[in-house]
């Protein structure tokens, strides 16, 4: 399994990875890939998709807890990508070295084989960088000035969580990617609400299990595009004017109101998924969501036991066309 705490540098691998056997073998299959992806048969295509649903099956198996795949297991990430359609490689050898296998990968992936692009995205969000430094002191050892890409899971010697609150403290401004993830059934108190400065170069931020809301929820995160939270308290309240995909999961201290006040200040927002966090508003929803820009909204996804929930409220039918919407488990008032 992956460390519980890594982070990784934007830029290119080390001298000693790139030149390494198994990093040549990777290029070398990518380019095999790439070939031979445009001349399969009708039957190797079929293999593929068999293969495809297999390898979804394993990850709900593992990721049924609706966390996003930002980072997949080693083995499952091994089942994807060792493949390669010749003879001359075995569909058991590993063609690529986690230590440098990077975003710019992914993407070529993706354009090379869309069979696998359901596997890479989860919730239209897109998992990167799995090349880590472990331990909360690796950023000593990391050149000045570059962008971050930071995962963090408490650990056991870190009871008072003081080590994390000072890296994050350090790291928070040249932060691009950050997930937080407490996968206990209890919330964790984080440390975000204090010493946090703001976070201009976060493009994606997860949250997973905490009962603190960051502290730079209160200030404008400009550059946020992906945004995904699941058991935490607290929403962002400044604007978020490059916000596109967002995530919502198992919030119980949010209102319909709330939700919809971020909404409004995601214009730019493309891809929204809510489950099991839309409560009855002690406000009027229906003014709030005339308010709610739907422009370049195209897929929604609600799901949500409430016995007073009625997504329908959020914006009105007829502006709904050309949506992708999926709407489960609602007890529907007559519309």
């Amino acid at each position: 399994m992956l460390p519980r705490n890594h982070h990784s540098l934007d830029g290119h691998p080390q001298e000693s990875h790139a030149q390494s056997p198994q990093f040549e073998i990777w290029k070398y299959s990518l380019e095999l890939m790439r070939t031979y992806n445009l001349h399969m048969s009708t039957d190797e295509m079929r293999e593929i998709d068999q293969e495809l649903a297999k390898t979804q099956a394993h990850i709900s198996f593992f990721l049924n807890d609706a966390v996003p795949i930002h980072r997949l297991p080693p083995e499952l990430l091994i089942k994807i990508f060792c493949y390669v359609p010749v003879p001359s490689i075995s569909r058991d050898t590993v063609v690529w070295a986690p230590n440098v296998f990077k975003i710019q990968d992914v993407v070529a992936l993706c354009s090379v084989c869309q069979h696998w692009r359901n596997i890479i995205f989860n919730a239209d969000i897109l998992w990167s960088s799995v090349n880590r430094l472990v331990g909360y002191d690796a950023l000593s050892q990391l050149p000045p000035g570059g962008l971050l890409n930071i995962k963090l899971e408490p650990e056991a010697q870190d009871r008072q969580l003081l080590a994390f609150r000072n890296f994050l403290t350090s790291t928070i401004a040249r932060t691009r990617e950050l997930h937080i993830v407490n996968r206990s059934a209890a919330a964790v108190r984080f440390p975000l609400d204090q010493d946090l400065a703001e976070a201009p170069a976060l493009e994606v931020l997860s949250i997973v299990g905490s009962s603190v809301a960051p502290q730079f929820f209160g200030t404008p995160v400009p550059q946020l595009r992906t945004l995904f939270l699941c058991r935490c308290a607290g929403l962002p309240t400044g604007p978020l004017p490059q916000l596109t995909q967002l995530a919502l999961c198992s919030i119980d201290r949010i209102e319909i109101s709330q939700v919809l006040n971020l909404l409004s200040a995601a214009p730019a927002l493309r891809d929204l998924y809510l489950a099991n966090c839309l409560k009855e508003s002690s406000d009027e929803v229906v003014n709030i969501a005339s308010a709610v820009p739907l422009k370049y909204l195209r897929r929604v996804f609600i799901e949500d036991n409430g016995p007073n929930s009625d997504p329908l409220h959020i914006c009105q039918p007829a502006a709904l066309v050309g949506f992708t919407i999926q709407v489960l488990a609602f007890s529907f008032a007559d519309h």
